[in-house]
Order: structure tokens, then sequence, then C-alpha cells
């Protein structure tokens, strides 16, 4: 079980980091086309990287795709030529040949400053009430049992085998039913049912996802797609390979060689890829119809959910982990259970057996030798974990102590100041976004009256959530002088969290809900359609994404853009379908949408003319949602700035290059970029951007002809009014 990215309508701002090339052995795993491959070969023809290439070497336009080694210039080009590039020449030539992205060397950062502090015994005395007594007894006593790696070596899979034998010697389908609801069984390896609302305005109830193996429980749809495009498979493929390698360790744990369990790996993808196909993620929705991805979500009784899926126990699960009291259970994309009723047969019971055996061991990863999983560590090229990683990485993982590691840092490492000026940004680029809905003439008044209730509704959970931190004062975990193991105290902890979940059942809605299933630590920001919420994770903040000494200029383009970003993904083509309240209904009424949509089309050509390797070009469809957020939050920034007195453009633009510093190894690499990520390549996600903005011309005297012009009346605005110069419709209030 990985961390839960189970508000499914979070859009991110951080592109995904894809697994495109082996860490072990440095190459891509599948083929490209001819073109492709003539791009690579001159990638590597260009010299010593650092010196760049030739120009006549050189791809992409209207700007040379910059994040491909091999394809810099000479020297930096002008800032009124290129932008990105004038500002990260240097950085990029340095790490040419890399996969080079600087978000990364954060990860770790919060992890490593807990185990030391851990290590170092600074959190023995709970001190200014970061932590309580009873919060740092149980945090101790976890930690200390993942830093015993002799007696994980010692205790193997012992512990999970009687969970692992049941499985395996269940001899029909009914009699792995009734192991899978038996109330000493503490595992649900394919319904993932937490607590959380479509409702702000109205009570928590349990929400309903499948609990998949191979992705995260919301990539389903995505990473599961049927295509015929061999390029799309392909990125498919690298996206997945590290899980793959996962898996076949897992498999190995159990006792398969590794030839049969590669084979194996292979056919239990395949086989969860036959329902995982049909499950919810909101990208998907971006190829249908405005509205289709608020019509997939549907509220149902207990007995309508269960009839879904008559061939699984579904009601015996929900009511065996408690949930059976929920007013209503919301299903997303309800199509996945009707697939999945059909491969739980007798026919499939072996490879049923199979998948549940390894989705259990995988879960449990994390709490088991860390030495049974050498190997593939390896081949991911990965040392040997120590006492300390499986430490910090056991409390962090399947967000067991997350939320404590994240308090901590957070109380040591930024002030009240530090929070306080962060969301006092995000206040400011709010009011600023009700001026420009005040403004737009395009917009209906029902239209904007309800974009303005999104705003007033909108939730900030700023390094803090919202209704603050998980309390563990009341968690129990036996100490190893007492019996206690790693493994023994996960599963207690899993039996704990569960009822603190439940209990928030029929209670008023709380936005802080995402916190428990995201990794604080993880290095990334996110808006949650559902409960209408801004969440800036303590893991993106460290990566020098903000500093206390940053000026307004630097602060507004790098965070302040992020934080602009993910607040106009509420009002983007996907979260734009849900109100304020997160209810499925969409913001805009039939009239508004017109032009809004016109917008949306203008912004997908244009990112489809843009040529990013040789005859290969921007996926406007599929980034259009992203996109239309980093422009409508460009348009919030400029708008703060231009409030401020002696702003320094210059000084803004210069930081929102060096957001988005990336340089990939391959040509090869970016094609998951094209295929299956939802974001721009980076060096069209500075470039594309800031050429809609006045003060870019201004600032660099830009003119026609220089390399970032673009004609006045094909630059895009979603919501600073410009129905004149750009030939929208403008709409009557």
């Amino acid at each position: 079980m990985k961390g839960k990215a189970c508000l499914t309508l979070a859009l991110a701002l951080t592109l995904s980091i894809p697994n495109c090339v082996s860490a072990a052995s440095g190459e891509t795993v599948y083929s490209v086309s001819a073109e492709a491959q003539a791009t690579e070969g001159k990638a590597e023809a260009g010299g010593e990287a650092a010196q760049g290439s030739e120009v006549a070497e050189l791809f992409g336009k209207p700007w040379i795709d910059s994040v491909v080694t091999g394809n810099l210039p000479k020297e930096a080009p002008e800032a009124k030529d290129d932008l990105y590039l004038h500002y990260n020449y240097d950085e990029l030539a340095a790490h040419q040949g890399e996969y080079y992205l600087p978000v990364l060397a954060a990860m770790n950062v919060i992890r490593n400053s807990f185990s030391e502090a851990m290590e170092a015994g600074k959190l023995t005395d709970a001190g200014d009430s970061i932590l309580t007594d009873e919060e740092l007894q149980q945090l101790s006593i976890f930690y200390s049992q993942a830093s015993d790696l002799e007696a994980l070596a010692r205790a193997g899979i012992s512990e999970l085998q009687p969970y692992l034998d049941r499985i395996r010697n269940a001899a029909s389908i009914s009699e792995l039913n009734e192991i899978l609801v038996s109330d000493d069984f503490p595992f649900s390896p394919y319904l993932y049912l937490p607590v959380s609302t479509t409702d702000l305005s109205g009570v928590n109830n349990v929400m309903v996802y499948p609990e998949f193996l191979y992705v995260d429980n919301c990539d389903g749809a995505i990473n599961f797609q049927d295509s015929d495009d061999e390029a799309v498979q392909n990125a498919i493929s690298q996206q997945l390979s590290q899980t793959q390698v996962l898996v076949l360790g897992d498999l190995m744990t159990l006792g398969f060689s590794q030839e049969e369990a590669s084979e194996l790996a292979k056919q239990l993808y395949f086989f969860e890829k036959s329902y995982g196909r049909d499950a919810y993620y909101s990208y998907k929705y971006q190829d249908m119809e405005y509205g289709a991805m608020a019509a997939c979500m549907e509220n149902m009784s207990l007995d309508d959910f269960a009839a879904l899926c008559p061939n699984y126990p579904v009601k015996e699960t929900v009511e065996k982990f408690g949930k059976g009291e929920s007013p209503v259970y919301t299903v997303f994309e309800k199509k996945w259970l009707d697939t999945f009723n059909s491969i739980w047969t007798e026919e499939n019971l072996e490879m049923l057996k199979t998948m549940t055996m390894v989705k259990i061991i995988h879960e449990c990863e994390p709490y088991l030798d860390p030495e049974l999983y050498t190997s593939v560590r390896a081949m991911l090229g990965q040392p040997a974990m120590d006492a300390k990683g499986n430490a910090a990485a056991a409390c962090d993982q399947n967000n067991t102590f997350a939320q404590l590691i994240s308090k901590i840092y957070v109380s040591d490492q930024y002030s009240e100041e530090d929070i306080a000026r962060l969301t006092d940004t995000t206040k400011e680029l709010i009011a600023a976004f009700k001026v420009l809905i005040g403004q737009a003439s395009w917009l209906r008044e029902e239209s904007r009256e309800e974009a303005l209730l999104k705003l007033d509704e909108m939730r900030l959970n700023i390094l803090v959530p919202d209704g603050g931190y998980r309390d563990y004062s009341d968690l129990s975990l036996t100490k190893t002088e007492d019996g206690g193991t790693l493994l023994g105290n996960y599963l207690k902890f899993k039996e704990w969290s569960n009822e603190k979940m439940n209990s928030r059942i029929g209670q008023s809605s709380l936005t802080n809900f995402a916190w428990e299933h995201f990794n604080p630590s993880t290095v990334n920001c996110f808006y949650d359609s559902c409960t209408n919420s801004i969440n800036i994770l303590p893991g993106y903040v460290v990566s020098d994404m903000y500093r206390t000494d940053l000026s307004d200029e630097e602060l507004l383009g790098r965070i302040g853009w992020a934080l602009a970003h993910e607040i106009g993904h509420g009002f983007d083509f996907l979260g734009s379908q849900l109100n304020a309240y997160g209810n499925p209904k969409p913001i805009y009424d039939e009239g508004t949408l017109e032009t809004y949509l016109a917008n949306v089309d203008k912004l997908v050509s244009y990112i489809d003319s843009i040529e990013v390797l040789p005859g290969v070009y921007g996926a406007g469809n599929l980034w259009k949602t992203e996109a239309g957020a980093d422009l409508i939050g460009l348009e919030l920034v400029m708008k703060v700035a231009g409030d401020k007195s002696d702003f320094d453009y210059e000084k803004f633009f210069k930081n929102t290059a060096y957001s988005y510093v990336m340089v990939v190894p391959t040509a090869e690499t970016l094609y998951i970029f094209l295929t299956i990520d939802g974001h721009p390549i980076n060096y069209l996600r500075t470039n594309t951007n800031v050429q809609m903005a006045d003060e870019l011309y201004e600032t660099y005297g830009i003119q026609e002809g220089d390399g970032m012009y673009l004609p006045e009346e094909e630059r895009i605005h979603f919501f600073t009014d410009n129905s004149e110069q750009s030939g929208q419709p403008t709409l009557a209030a």
C-alpha cells in the first residue's frame, strides 16, 4: 500500500517523476520512432555536452528543447528569445547526461532530519509541546523496532506467513471470500474505503476506490489505458517499471524464482489492468464532454453499492471495517466494479490468490526484513537499507507517523511568521482573483456568483493541515520487551487508524483528510476539488521553492506562482466541474461555458503547434488542465505584482524560470510527458506562460521577431478581460 492519492480530484503542481531510465543501467527499456532515434543520435553527436551543440543540430520550435541532453547552443540566448534557457543555461549545461530535477534533492530532507533528531536523542523531551509525551513514546517504540535490523532478519516473514498460508490454502472463491472478511484478517486488498466527503456543507461519509498494486488508486485509468499508439504503451511501461521490480521482489519473497516471478509480475499487471483501466482518474475526462467528470460520482446505499459487485464480499468488507453506518457511499466511476466482478470467479482462483498474497507482502514490505529486498534495490540502483534509513522509511510510509514527522520538521524549520507569510500570500492571490472575476465581462452573473463563492469557501492547508495534525496520544503500541514487533505494531496502527477514521462518519466535513493519505514529506502540492482545498506539503517548501529571505518578487516567482496555480485548478477544465462545496455541479453555466471552452481550445491549439522533437509536437489535450491552471495562476500573480510599488519584474521572471530547471538524459525520455504526464515539459511551462503577460514585453523590450514574441491577439487570458484584443465574444452579465 503506497501513500494514498485517495482524493482523486487532486491535481498536483509538481510534475510526475517518470521512471524512464533504469537507475542501475542508465538505459531506456522501450523503443521509439525512427524520428526520435535520429534525434537521439543528434544528441549523442553534440560533442561535449557542457559546451553545447552546433546550431544546425538543435531541435525544437519556437524554442530549442533545452531539457534534453546535448541540445544546448554554444552560449545562452537572450531573455527576449528564450527566457527559460537564458536564466538556466549554466545549470542545464552542468548536468548534461543526468536525470536532473533539483526538486528531487528535497525528497529525503525531512526524513533525514527526522532520523538525525531521533538518533541524537533530540526528541527525548517533548519540549515546547511539539509532541505529547504519549506521542513521543509511541514514535520511539516504532522507530526503535524499525532500526533493529537483526531482529527483522530473524523474523523474516514469519509473522506474515499465517495470513499468506490461509490465502494459499483457500480451495474455492467462497473460501477465499470467507478469509478476506474474517475478523482476524486485517487486510483489505481490493477495496479502499476512506472517510471524507463530496459535500463540505454536509457530513463525512465513506468513499469507494479500488486498491491497486501497480498504481496509486487514482492512477488506474491513465496507466492501464488501452491504446494503439506504441509510444503511449511504451511510456506507460516506463512509468510502471520500478513498481514492477518491487512486485518482482514481493513474488521472490513468496518463494518464486526470479524467472518465475518475472513472468508472474507481467501476468499480474495485465490481470489488474483488466479492471483498472475502468477506474476513476481525472485526466481521462479531459477527452470527454465538459461535466462528465462530475457525473461519474454517485452517492448510493450500501446495498446498491454491494449489488455492483456481487461476486466479491463488498457488504461484509464494509461492515468488518466498521463502516456500515455511513449515510451514503460515494462511488467514483462504478464501471470498474462491474469489470472486477467479472474476474472474481472460480476460474481465476489461483491468480486471485497470488495477487492477494502479493498485495499483502507489498503493503507490509516496510516492516519486514530489508534484506529481503536487497536484490531488488540493486536492480533499481539503490544501496542496501541501513538501520537509520529503514527506521525513517517505516515511520513515514503508509502514513504511519508521517504527520508527526512533518509536525516536528515544520516546528523546527519554519516560524509562525513563515507560515503566516505563505498563508497571507495565498489570501492575497485569492483576493486578486476576486477582483478579476468581478471585472470579467464574459462571466454571466450566476457563474460569477458561483466562482466567488468557491473562493470564499476555499480551505487552506499551508504547511499545517486545516483542523490540525492527527493526535496520536491514544495510540498504544507494544514495546519490544513486552513482545512487540514492528509488523505487529503496524497492524495495531492500522486498526487504530481505521477507528479514528470511522469516528468521523456522520460528523461535519473536514479538509485535513488529504494529509492523512499523502506523506507530508512528499515534494508536492495540490488542489483537491472534493474539499475545495489548497494543500502545500512541507516537502514541497523544502525544495527551495521557499526561503525566509525571499523578496516579494522571488516569492511570487517561485512558490507564489505555485500557490496561484493550485487556486487556478479550482477553475480549470476539470476542477470547475465541482462547486464550492465539492458537489458535482459545474460553476460555469451554459452561456459562460461557451466562452471559457473557446479559450481552452485556443490553449490546446497553441500547445499542439509547438515542436518539442523533430516532427513531434506538444500534447495540448493532455496538458490543458495543468497548462490552464498555470495561466490562471500567472494572471493572479501578475495582478498582485501590479498592485505593489516598485515591483522588479525582471527578478520575478528570473525566478519563474528557476522553478522548472530540468535535464533528461535522452530524447526518448520526453515521450512520457507527451503521452501520460498531464504537465507540460518544464521549459514550456515557463515560456508559454510568461509570454502571455504584457509585463514580459515591457521588461525585456520584446518585439516581433524575438523568440518570446507572441502577437497580442494570440495571447491567452482566462480571467484578465481581453475580449477586444482576442476577438472573444463578450457576454452580457
